[in-house]
């Protein structure tokens, strides 16, 4: 069983490490740290496209960092581009969830948005419970939680192995069965929240306005016209048009090129 263990050890690091090396794999730190400095300086003087170009530039290299799409959306903010704004602040919150500052500006930017509100669907008790505890971490933390406690219940396994004092066996074994507990919970998180994400695809409206049709052809029969910055959820994609799901439940098309996935 402690081989076991061990094996799944070596696993969820190998997943967390590769994890790491993609988000990491940015040549030229010192450049790059420069070249964020710079964008800072445009957006405290003021320049707030020339610095959203900056971090622009970053997205393109394959760059993912809650600093840099709150700042981003910051940027766009400032500059009165509701739609990027609302993109970059969402996706910010997709890796820090529970962030204040983005959970704030984003409702700010909402704020903006030309389109009256729509009431969601209700859902019951058991889905809010559940989207709710998934929706604590992003991915990438619950999949370190996950590791975290998968080393510990090693820890404690090896505490067990390896000492001769009973109290310390018994030590042990508390350490482990504590630890597998907070394994579960943290793996139900990760697996979750991996599904949940895939799943749950929404994007926001980029062009200034766009129609909503009811298939996807342009002689199908107009339904809505939604402004830059209403968020959309994602249900189904051809080459040219993409079904969304309105908030409200209601169902239509829209062309793919005036929105943009989060």
């Amino acid at each position: 069983m402690l081989k076991a263990f061990v094996w799944v050890f070596f696993v969820l690091g190998g997943i967390a490490s590769e994890r790491c090396a993609a988000a990491d794999a940015v040549p030229d730190r010192d450049q790059l740290s420069a070249r964020f400095e710079e964008a800072r300086s445009l957006y405290d003087g003021g320049q707030y496209d020339s610095a959203a170009a900056i971090y622009e530039g970053f997205i393109e290299q394959g760059y993912r960092d809650f600093a840099l799409h709150y700042n981003l959306g910051n940027a766009h903010f400032k500059a009165g581009n509701l739609g990027p704004c609302i993109l970059h602040y969402e996706r910010a919150r997709l890796l820090a969830p529970k962030d204040r500052d983005v959970l704030h500006n984003l409702e700010m930017a909402y704020l903006r948005q030309a389109d009256k509100r729509m009431e969601p669907l209700p859902r019951h008790f058991f889905n809010r419970t559940w989207t709710g505890w998934i929706s604590l971490f992003s991915q990438t933390t619950w999949a370190w939680l996950t590791l975290g406690m998968a080393w510990t219940v090693l820890a404690g396994f090896l505490l067990i192995w390896w000492s001769a004092q009973l109290l310390w066996r018994r030590v042990g074994l508390t350490v482990v069965f504590a630890a597998v507990f907070g394994l579960l919970l943290a793996l139900s998180g990760a697996v979750g929240r991996r599904s949940f994400d895939a799943r749950e695809r929404y994007a926001i409206i980029m062009a200034p306005s766009t129609v909503l049709k009811s298939a996807p052809s342009e002689e199908s029969t107009d339904l809505y016209i939604l402004r830059e910055g209403f968020k959309l959820k994602i249900a189904n994609q051809t080459a040219d048009w993409v079904e969304v799901m309105l908030p409200d439940g209601n169902v239509a098309w829209v062309q793919a090129n005036s929105i943009e996935a989060i």
